[in-house]
């Protein structure tokens, strides 16, 4: 988990940095992302990074751009892992994963996700991750923030 605490630094994100590491039980760390913009022959492309507290219905905000720091790590991980590869890995992530992050979950076979905060429990993509992961039976679990150095902090929107 400190390592996604760690990667949480490479966000451009000012409100909300995130870090995953994806682990797989026998191959060790098999993927790494934070919450990013696309990238495109070798670099981000050029989005904003506002939030406009939390109006998810602008394209003058990151959200309809960004990409989630689990689905980075599953990226990654795709670079030198087949789908099987990765099937039975465990996602450590500093915040609750989203919806599409759930449904990446299902489909590459993730079993068990590790978290340390869930500020967005109260809306609905979040909601919808819930239902996703306890519907395929991934198992949750959170860890108590203050055993970590650093960890992240999170001004809440939404």
């Amino acid at each position: 988990m400190q390592e996604a605490i760690d990667l949480c630094k490479e966000s451009k994100d000012k409100n909300t940095k995130v870090g995953s590491v994806l682990v797989h039980p026998q191959n060790g760390v098999i993927g790494r992302g934070y919450n990013r913009m696309p990238i495109c022959r070798g670099h981000e492309l050029d989005f904003p990074w506002t939030s406009q507290d939390g109006d998810k219905s602008s394209l003058d905000t990151k959200y309809p751009y960004v990409v989630n720091s689990a689905i980075a790590a599953i990226i990654d991980a795709t670079e030198a892992w087949t789908k099987d590869g990765i099937s039975g890995s465990t996602l450590y992530t500093t915040l609750f994963p989203a919806n599409r992050d759930a449904q990446m979950f299902v489909d590459y076979g993730i079993t068990t996700v590790v978290f340390i905060d869930d500020i967005f429990k109260h809306i609905l993509p979040t909601k919808a991750s819930k239902r996703i992961v306890e519907k395929a039976r991934i198992k949750i679990r959170r860890l108590d923030r203050r055993q970590f150095k650093n960890p992240p902090n999170y001004r809440q929107i939404g």
